[in-house]
C-alpha cells in the first residue's frame, strides 16, 4: 500500500531489504570474531580504524542517546497533555 501507483516496485525493493540483512549480518558476524567479549561502537571503531574515529563513533552515541531520551520525555509529555485534554473535555 506504500508504494501505490508503483506496485511493482515490491519485488526489487524486498530483495534489495535482503541484501541488506545480509550484509549487515555477514559484517557483524565479523566483527563478533574479533570481539568475541563484546566491546561496541567505540571500541570497534578505535581498534579498527584509529582513535579519533573511536571518538566520533562515541560522540555519535552519546548525541544518539541524548535524543532518544529528549524525544521520549517529549513524547511523554505530549501524551499526558493530549489524555489530560481528552480528559477535561468529557
Amino acid at each position: 500500500m506504500a508504494l501505490g501507483q508503483h506496485s511493482l516496485l515490491a519485488l526489487p525493493l524486498a530483495i534489495m531489504m535482503a541484501i541488506t540483512v545480509f550484509v549487515i549480518s555477514a559484517s557483524y558476524s565479523q566483527i563478533i570474531e574479533l570481539f568475541p567479549t563484546g566491546g561496541g561502537g567505540y571500541l570497534v571503531a578505535t581498534k579498527l580504524l584509529g582513535e579519533k574515529v573511536g571518538l566520533v563513533s562515541g560522540s555519535a552515541l552519546v548525541v544518539d542517546y541524548m535524543l532518544t531520551i529528549t524525544i521520549s520525555v517529549a513524547s511523554g509529555a505530549d501524551a499526558l497533555l493530549v489524555f489530560s485534554r481528552h480528559r477535561s473535555r468529557g
